[in-house]
């Protein structure tokens, strides 16, 4: 369900803006070991981070999309396995909404 066109309950319309799935997205990211979105990202704010999150609304649902770097030695799959499992998760506990796709590019490897 698109989170611009809201949620439906017997009290009433929830609606979502963009703002918050993308902070969801970059706390999730930040949260997961052995991923970042920059070489020196312990030194971003959440709200940096934010600007590495690009969220799209289709009539489907919502996709996700961001760029990161893994840690060197660290599995690419399942770095960005977890990656994916987390912001789904945290958007299902959060919106009780379930993301159409999380697409994540490896950009680089931290060292």
């Amino acid at each position: 369900m698109p989170y611009g066109n809201g949620m439906n309950s017997t009290e009433g319309d929830v609606n979502v803006s963009r703002h918050v799935v993308e902070m969801i997205a970059a706390v999730a990211v930040k949260e997961t070991k052995h991923v970042s979105f920059t070489q020196e990202d312990t030194k971003l704010s959440e709200r940096a981070l934010m600007k590495h999150v690009k969220v799209e609304e289709t009539e489907e649902g919502v996709v996700i999309q961001l760029a990161v770097f893994v840690a060197y030695g660290q599995s690419i799959i399942k770095t960005i396995t977890a990656v994916q499992e987390r912001i789904t998760q945290d958007m299902d506990t959060m919106l009780a909404m379930t993301p159409l796709a999380v697409n994540v590019k490896v950009v680089g490897i931290q060292l």
